[in-house]
């Protein structure tokens, strides 16, 4: 008991001690601007822009699906732009992401943008010599 409230005490008074006051200000979302599935491996790699606020670490990848982010993986990078999510199931229907901001005090950015890939699939009616192709709606980014 006496170590966890050390720890809680370090947790919460350290950023005072630090810099004078608690940083309770999320720093800006990253804009998501691309998701791409390669079909050869069903890999997905999402790219976004840096966040410009100046204390930023890193940033947490999330698959977004039921209008809330299900995190897959933090990256403890403030220049990453991109992501590679492997065992995805693009390549069977289409995947939602979205990205978050993650500053010096743990404080997380709203989420960004949501960007999907787009599933498609292929019929083939040989009996009528045609080929019916069909794909996941997508919604326009940016919006118009």
């Amino acid at each position: 008991m006496h170590i966890s409230y050390i720890a809680l005490f370090l947790i919460l008074l350290l950023p005072i001690r630090l810099y004078g006051q608690v940083d309770l200000d999320p720093p800006v979302p990253p804009v998501l601007q691309l998701v791409s599935v390669d079909q050869a491996t069903g890999n997905v790699e999402i790219t976004w822009s840096v966040s410009p606020s100046p204390d930023v670490t890193g940033y947490v990848v999330y698959l977004y699906f039921n209008n809330e982010g299900h995190e897959l993986d933090t990256i403890y990078n403030p220049a990453a732009t991109n992501y590679l999510r492997t065992n995805s199931g693009s390549v069977y229907y289409s995947e939602s992401f979205v990205v978050a901001a993650l500053d010096t005090a743990g404080n997380i950015s709203p989420l960004s943008n949501m960007l999907s890939t787009v599933y498609a699939s292929v019929l083939i009616d040989t009996c009528n010599k045609r080929v019916e192709v069909s794909w996941s709606s997508y919604s326009l980014y940016p919006e118009k």
